[in-house]
């Protein structure tokens, strides 16, 4: 006992970097949890994970005609049962700030997972730790890490499912494919997008299978096959009680609505409104190209560059090449790095190719990000190694990841001038054109976070008014009381009032105020 105690204390020693920097983050997120907006999917997710309770606790059949059934509840679940069950929070402020702070705590795990990715891969603390950097200083889904209960979850949870595939890789035991499978019946659970994940490991234990030599060998990597597989389905089974009525019957209904999203929308994207289900095809890579950090798209594309050198290599039989040189003993890192890519391109092929139904910019695709990042170790570990003449190696790392880090401190004090708004961030390779050429050509802020600041604006204006009216300058909507509300302080919800039958106090709008209802007293610009 004592040999596993002083084992767990020198990883921790080891990690303690990385564990400060999450430490950092997560007094920095409560901090500033409070300064966030509602978001409208929040109570939609709430209301999954209640019917899901009620129907395993008391046999509440309310779950089977639910419109939002088939969603997984694999985070929500425990996420409604420990803060409204455990802790007992009842009041609307308290049980949104909870989330957010759970959520974007799930979202730390996930940039810590990264990192123990990347030092498995590049055998570098430091490469690790910017890869970390990289993955948590994603402005949109460093926003979208509090508010949102679905996306960014998924994002981690694929992380995770990750670094579990790579142990299985390495360990090549069937207890690790066991805990394989069990974290991808979890991550189809929460997206089905996570039959992404399924499929590339399959692909890639298939191969094994072909590859191997000798009947004991074929049979070991068709052991490994089945326990992913029977692990994976009886997790998703059990995390799923919406399949236990019929799971047949239900997973199919499951796969078909889901496939084929019932959700239509009109989407702005260059300047033009479009159906969300029928997009262009460059939709999802023009979004992940404009709205991430462009030292993040750098150091992915270099990684991928590398990564496809090094796979090149190995193809022809370069002996210089090969990844015992390039990338660790047995090419491990290397079959891992083309994991990675598979990983990350085939969801972009398939968009490119089926067109499914999506919205509200590429946030259906964060769970790229994390692969993409990943990428990056590539390039970092590449650059390190660099030759230069007259100057010693530990020196050229020293000043690339100093760089690096710079590039990276760049995108930090951009989200901290844009608070809490970074969910709009764009970065400069986007057409802006004019002044309002971004508002006039992307979707902004689809969710209309910042009608809290509204409704705050007008509770500083008239702090001795018990009521204040409030209207929308929406065609499509004229009361204006929405979810926002709800993560204001219950005195302040008292406050706010919607009555059609007397003159408003304040009107609230969209878009600049100018184009309606002159004069304008607050706007919001980011």
């Amino acid at each position: 006992m004592s040999a596993v105690i002083n084992r767990i204390g020198e990883r921790a020693r080891f990690h303690s970097p990385a564990w400060s920097l999450c430490v950092l983050f997560l007094i920095t997120g409560l901090a500033i949890v409070g300064d966030y907006g509602a978001a409208v999917d929040t109570d939609t997710q709430r209301l999954t994970a209640i019917h899901t309770v009620n129907y395993v606790l008391h046999d509440d059949q309310t779950l089977l005609q639910f419109h939002d059934r088939f969603y997984g509840v694999a985070f929500e679940a425990p996420l409604l049962l420990l803060t409204e069950r455990a802790l007992g929070l009842e009041d609307s402020r308290h049980v949104y700030l909870a989330r957010y702070i759970l959520t974007h705590l799930f979202f730390l795990i996930g940039g810590f997972c990264c990192y123990l990715l990347a030092q498995r891969l590049s055998g570098d603390r430091l490469v690790a730790l910017l890869v970390m950097l990289l993955f948590l200083l994603s402005p949109r889904l460093y926003a979208h890490s509090f508010f949102n209960s679905k996306d960014p979850v998924f994002a981690s949870a694929f992380v995770i499912a990750l670094l579990f595939a790579s142990r299985a890789f390495d360990k090549d035991s069937l207890g690790n494919y066991r805990l394989c499978g069990m974290a991808a019946g979890l991550l189809v659970n929460l997206r089905i997008m996570g039959v992404v994940l399924v499929a590339v490991v399959l692909v890639f234990r298939a191969w094994a299978w072909f590859r191997a030599e000798g009947p004991a060998a074929r049979r070991r990597a068709a052991a490994t096959i089945g326990v992913f597989a029977l692990w994976g389905v009886v997790v998703l089974f059990i995390s799923l009680p919406y399949l236990w009525g019929d799971p047949v019957k239900r997973l199919a209904e499951m796969l078909t609505v889901l496939s084929e999203h019932p959700v239509v929308v009109y989407e702005l994207f260059r300047g033009e409104m479009g159906l969300s289900k029928a997009l262009p095809w460059d939709y999802v890579l023009r979004w992940f190209a404009i709205s991430q950090p462009p030292v993040t798209l750098l150091l992915g594309l270099l990684g991928l560059g590398a990564l496809g050198l090094a796979a090149g290599g190995v193809v022809r039989r370069d002996a210089s090449a090969r990844p015992e040189a390039a990338w660790g003993r047995g090419g491990g890192k290397l079959r891992f790095g083309v994991l990675l890519a598979a990983c990350f391109a085939l969801p972009l092929v398939a968009f490119v190719l089926l067109r499914p139904t999506t919205y509200n910019g590429w946030r259906h695709f964060y769970f790229l990000h994390g692969p993409f990042c990943l990428l990056a170790t590539f390039a970092l570990m590449g650059m390190r190694q660099l030759p230069v003449r007259g100057l010693r190696k530990e020196w050229v790392g020293g000043a690339v990841c100093a760089l690096m880090a710079a590039g990276l401190g760049v995108v930090a004090i951009e989200m901290a001038q844009i608070h809490p708004h970074q969910y709009l961030y764009f970065n400069f390779f986007v057409d802006r054109k004019t002044p309002e050429g971004l508002r006039e050509r992307y979707e902004m802020d689809y969710w209309k976070m910042r009608w809290r600041q509204g409704y705050e604006y007008a509770l500083r204006q008239a702090p001795s008014s018990p009521v204040i009216n409030l209207r929308s300058l929406a065609k499509s909507m004229e009361d204006p009381l929405d979810y926002n509300v709800r993560i204001l302080p219950a005195p302040a919800r008292a406050r706010l009032t919607y009555d059609p039958t007397r003159d408003p106090d304040f009107y609230l709008g969209n878009f600049p105020l100018d184009d309606y209802f002159p004069p304008v007293l607050h706007q919001i610009k980011v």
